[in-house]
């Protein structure tokens, strides 16, 4: 599945995810977990501070099993 094409917007992404609680945070990003809509698969959202990135891209991975990453 690519959706790079498509996704130019956080209403973008909030249409293909929910997002949920921050679980993570750093000097230029924070992580936040999520669930795709339409599969109900968990997954954490990399969400990358602009004005220190030439480029924005939320970077998505697939969480099988995170502890942390409970009641979603």
């Amino acid at each position: 599945m690519r959706l790079r094409q498509n996704v130019r917007t956080r209403a973008d992404v909030e249409s293909y995810y929910e997002i949920g609680r921050t679980i993570g945070d750093g000097n230029f990003a924070i992580v936040k977990e999520c669930r795709r809509c339409n599969t109900n698969q968990n997954y954490a959202m990399k969400i990358v501070d602009k004005s220190k990135l030439k480029v924005w891209m939320p970077a998505i991975v697939h969480l099988n099993k995170c502890p942390d990453f409970q009641g979603c």
